[in-house]
């Protein structure tokens, strides 16, 4: 999607330098000749990352909590805490040559984008509206390629304090599946469930969201 998607969250946060990208190909920016791949993206928010003074907690949304966790088993010297919103899995996530047949040709078609996120907050018509922003390429890359990166093995590298939140209405993710698959896998996890929320979170309840990372980063600071 886009850093837009933060900004109701970002209002509610107090005494915070909050640093929200677009990725290349997303939010309108430009990925001409940018090598989308799970790796690229990471050594993307790598750059901004190592400009910012002090520790950062690092925070990332569905597939951008994967691009995070693909950091964050680097061990930057810089990370401080790793926060994941109704992160993608780890794991490989398949879908049948149907399905994403179908995902592909919803690119810049109002309805079909519409059906795709469907269920994901409880107004998905700026959801629809920040799909429309990405290039081609890039949503392309989500879903043939960012979704089935395999990156399992990696997360047990994984040695910050890690938040992993999620929505209790996410048609996307379980917390059973999140607690398997990632919290189970890590050296210092935990999961919290957001009463009231889909699976973007921070749309749904930016309230409630702010004020638990408000104390997560308050209890994990330096």
């Amino acid at each position: 999607m886009t850093s837009a998607t933060f900004s109701t969250l970002a209002g509610e946060l107090t005494d915070v330098n909050i640093v929200a990208p677009d990725l290349p190909g997303f939010g309108g920016t430009s990925d001409d000749g940018f090598d989308h791949s799970l790796d690229a993206y990471a050594d993307y928010v790598t750059g901004i990352a190592e400009r910012i003074p002090g520790g950062v907690h690092l925070l990332g949304l569905s597939m951008g909590g994967k691009i995070a966790m693909q950091i964050a088993a680097r061990q930057p010297a810089w990370l401080q805490s790793l926060i994941l919103l109704a992160p993608s899995y780890p794991d490989a996530t398949i879908v049948s040559s149907e399905a994403l047949a179908s995902q592909l040709a919803a690119f810049a078609n109002v309805d079909a984008l519409s059906a795709l996120v469907s269920g994901w907050a409880s107004d998905t018509e700026p959801v629809v509206a920040w799909a429309q922003l990405a290039s081609r390429d890039a949503y392309a890359w989500w879903l043939t390629d960012g979704r089935p990166a395999d990156i399992s093995n990696g997360v047990a590298n994984i040695n910050v304090p890690t938040l992993v939140l999620h929505g209790e209405n996410d048609p996307l993710r379980s917390s059973d599946a999140l607690r398997e698959r990632i919290v189970d896998r890590l050296q210092n996890a935990e999961l919290m469930v957001v009463a009231g929320a889909s699976h973007c979170i921070q749309l749904d309840q930016p309230h409630i969201t702010a004020g638990i990372l408000q104390d997560w980063m308050t209890h994990h600071d330096a």
